[in-house]
């Protein structure tokens, strides 16, 4: 069972990302659109219709370029994404940034269960926010 006191299961609503942001929003994904075409990328699929919440899984993680393409995706696909890094790439002076980027600090030295903590939180904000 998930441990319900962990910080994150009690923090406020989700921080301001990129995906968020006017105009920059808009900038990066024609920026993403025709980076992804240019690099052979092809682009399929979408959520589906009236799907306004969901779960994106980016794996396996192989290189350090997963987070860039990533995001990529997301803003070709028009999505507003969150990703879980390890808490070290969150230390100044790239914190700012790496939350901007939609970043979730996690201590992966930890045992906490942190896949069924996840799930509680998703299913907490479901039942708060039904769409």
């Amino acid at each position: 069972m998930a441990d319900c006191s962990a910080p994150h299961l009690n923090a406020p609503p989700m921080h301001r990302t990129l995906f968020t942001t006017p105009i920059v929003n808009t900038l990066l994904r024609g920026f993403s659109v025709g980076f992804l075409k240019l690099a052979g990328w092809k682009i399929e699929g979408s959520l589906p219709p009236g799907a306004t919440k969901s779960v994106l899984i980016a794996a396996p993680h192989t290189s350090n370029w997963d987070l860039p393409y990533t995001l990529m995706v997301a803003f070709a696909l028009n999505l507003n994404v969150y990703w879980m890094g390890k808490e070290q790439l969150f230390k100044p002076p790239l914190r700012g940034l790496m939350m901007w980027l939609g970043g979730i600090p996690v201590a992966r030295e930890k045992s906490n269960n942190l896949v069924a903590a996840s799930v509680l939180a998703i299913q907490r904000k479901r039942a708060a926010n039904p769409s």
